[in-house]
């Protein structure tokens, strides 16, 4: 079994919204399990294996999820701690624990309240549970309360004075996401937006204006893989692990552009380069093989950074590649996060929802944001201020 193919079988999310007030983070997860078990046509009683990503009030979410579902004497039961980035190590994990045997159905999933979070965390003297939450540093950061889209408006104004980058380009992407994101009935915003309106929204962090940055809404998501002799028998058409590949930078990437030996990584160079060559090498197919792409959007600069660095356009010319936006739309040259991405749609479990939208792509059930006759997709998942990656080739043949 050890060379035996993976897929992803089964996919659930609840609704997304800014505030879903009468359901926990546990009742999100087990609504977006059930669903997910339902899609694959199997009990949830059949699933073996869970992992979780890490929930900030409960370190030992993986324990209270198992014994929600009734989940017990398992194989598998883990939170892995890498925050965005823990959508694809878990398939990473669950393809392991898949192939050795270990496990015959393995979930992933995922569950927030932002809406709360936001409300604890907003004002003077909450500044440090911030920052710990984050993972800063207790000497340097904790004390001056730095916030997560600081970092971002750096690596946006290092890559606009390296490159050339404009803000008009930053916008171009929230304007392409929103559009993609107006074709999907579950997107938090559907309205769309032009660049004037991205430009004219409130500063939050130079060069990030309010429309640069992601949504904060509540919502649960979660998929369930299984290896190919078993996704034969289901009754969705199986999307296939075809490659993956990774690399860890610390909470941000900053510390590796001031340690990286080889002076290789900086501020607008990340491991997502590495994650992709790994990935692209082991699924056998090129860039231009792909036909939909799943990147984080936290930031409008994130997608640009991060196309380049998988190998879509040449660093320092992701924002002219993204252009006005229509390459990037669904429709366009390289459609990226047709549901509408964190920037419009969902960003609770942001990267978890990129490898559901790209197995609804492939499966072609994407309805008006579907992407004609995709059959490659690329997910990738990213934590920290670009600094911990993951990317996996997904394929329906």
């Amino acid at each position: 079994m050890a060379d035996q193919r993976v897929a992803i079988v089964g996919v659930g999310t609840t609704a997304f919204a800014r505030r879903i007030p009468d359901k926990s983070v546990l009742g999100l997860s087990c609504e977006a399990v059930r669903k997910a078990a339902d899609d694959a046509g199997i009990a949830i009683h059949d699933i073996d294996g869970i992992l979780v990503q890490e929930n900030r009030a409960n370190p030992r979410y993986h324990l209270e999820l198992s014994e929600a579902l009734g989940l017990y004497d398992k194989p598998l039961c883990a939170t892995i701690g890498l925050g965005g980035a823990s959508a694809g190590y878990a398939v990473d994990i669950a393809r392991w624990a898949l192939r050795s045997g270990r496990c015959k159905y393995v979930l992933v999933v995922v569950a927030g309240k932002e809406s709360a979070e936001g409300r604890t965390t907003r004002g003077h003297g909450n500044t440090d549970r911030i920052a710990t939450w984050s993972g800063h540093s207790p000497h340097y950061e904790q004390p001056y309360g730095p916030i997560m889209a600081s970092y971002y408006g750096s690596v946006a104004q290092r890559h606009m004075y390296e490159y050339g980058t404009t803000v008009e380009q930053l916008a171009s992407v929230s304007v392409a996401m929103r559009h993609n994101a107006s074709l999907n009935p579950d997107a938090v915003y559907r309205t769309p937006i032009t660049h004037d309106d991205v430009l004219n929204s409130r500063m939050i962090s130079s060069p990030l204006h309010l429309l640069h940055c992601c949504v904060i809404n509540d919502g649960g998501i979660a998929y369930v893989l299984t290896t190919e002799e078993r996704a034969r028998d289901l009754p969705q058409p199986p999307v296939y692990v075809l490659g993956t590949g990774g690399g860890h930078a610390g909470y941000w990437t900053g510390f590796l552009a001031n340690g990286d030996p080889t002076g290789r990584y900086t501020l607008t160079r990340t491991l997502a380069e590495k994650a992709g060559v790994e990935a692209f090498a082991e699924a056998g197919v090129d860039r231009a093989d792909i036909d939909v792409v799943g990147v984080c959007d936290n930031f409008a600069i994130t997608p640009i950074v991060l196309l380049e660095d998988y190998g879509f356009c040449k660093k320092g010319e992701g924002g002219a590649f993204v252009g006005n936006g229509d390459r990037i739309k669904v429709g366009g040259e390289l459609p990226v996060n047709p549901h509408g991405g964190a920037l419009s749609c969902n960003h609770a479990g942001i990267n978890h929802h990129s490898y559901v939208e790209a197995v609804l792509q492939l499966r072609g059930q994407a309805g008006a944001r579907q992407v004609a006759d995709a059959k490659l997709a690329l997910a990738t998942a990213t934590a920290g201020i670009v600094s911990t990656h993951q990317a996996t080739v997904l394929g329906n043949e």
